[in-house]
């Protein structure tokens, strides 16, 4: 049998030499048809690292909580998670938990996963509904619910969850004129919380995904305007990836230009 190794790497950057050192490398034996992992940070300065299992004809998530020195604290398996490989998101939540969003290629589902902060199962939720559903982005709102933020093949998606019991507390979707898949469609790739307890969301639009999408909702999940920055290049793609607000009220993006990363304000 063929065997993975997953090598994880995290580097300490120094800005005044200009430089990067290598803190810690960890190799995770043992795994095979590893299709999506994701590193995101947790409390006290430690790790958590989730992915999708594709072997044979079993699909699972498993998550890692590693310390601050690459050391694993807990890992977890959920063997009833998923049922086809796809794209796996994560954050910490406000209660010192974990959120995990697995996306499945293909489907009209994704599903959501909540943990406690050791690891364990405290509830899983399967949201039907939405053909081709990619959940990009996660972040938690100010009163500890939870706001996912992707698309369709048709149009974005911005969801608000309890964390509590998962349940959909508010769903809205962002769709203007581009209703056929061909021409293209609106998707959020990236949603951050905002000073006015609302978010600013990034993604694409336009034929194809050629243009960027700028996004501002308040709390309620009401859009309070949207903006779709025209492609610069001639039958080429350009998208918002991520976005922040800056001091000054203003918002600081990153763009992906034909899989070159750009940034801009």
């Amino acid at each position: 049998m063929k065997k993975h190794f997953l090598t994880l790497c995290f580097i300490s950057m120094f800005t005044a030499q200009l430089s990067a050192q290598n803190t810690f490398q960890r190799n995770f034996k043992g795994k095979t048809g590893i299709v999506h992992t994701i590193v995101t940070k947790a409390n006290k300065g430690q790790f958590l690292y989730a992915g999708i299992v594709n072997k044979q004809t079993t699909t699972f998530l498993f998550a890692s909580l590693l310390d601050k020195n690459g050391n694993t604290v807990w890992q977890k398996y959920f063997t009833d998670s998923v049922n086809k490989p796809g794209k796996v998101i994560a954050a910490q939540t406000t209660d010192g938990g974990f959120i995990i969003v697995a996306s499945e290629y293909y489907t009209n589902k994704f599903s959501l996963l909540k943990l406690n902060a050791s690891g364990n199962l405290l509830w899983s939720k399967i949201y039907s509904g939405f053909q081709n559903f990619t959940a990009y982005g996660i972040t938690n709102a100010y009163d500890g619910s939870i706001t996912v933020a992707g698309g369709t093949i048709t149009q974005g998606f911005i969801i608000n969850i309890n964390q509590t019991n998962g349940a959909v507390v508010w769903m809205k979707t962002l769709s203007t004129n581009l209703t056929n898949v061909y021409d293209g469609a609106e998707v959020f790739r990236s949603i951050v919380k905002t000073k006015d307890d609302g978010y600013i969301l990034g993604g694409i639009a336009g034929n194809y995904g050629s243009d960027m999408l700028m996004a501002k909702y308040n709390n309620n999940g009401a859009c309070v305007w949207t903006k779709i920055i025209s492609s610069s290049l001639a039958g080429g793609s350009e998208s918002i990836n991520s976005a922040v607000e800056a001091l000054d009220g203003g918002y600081v993006f990153s763009k992906q230009r034909n899989g070159k990363a750009w940034h801009g304000a």
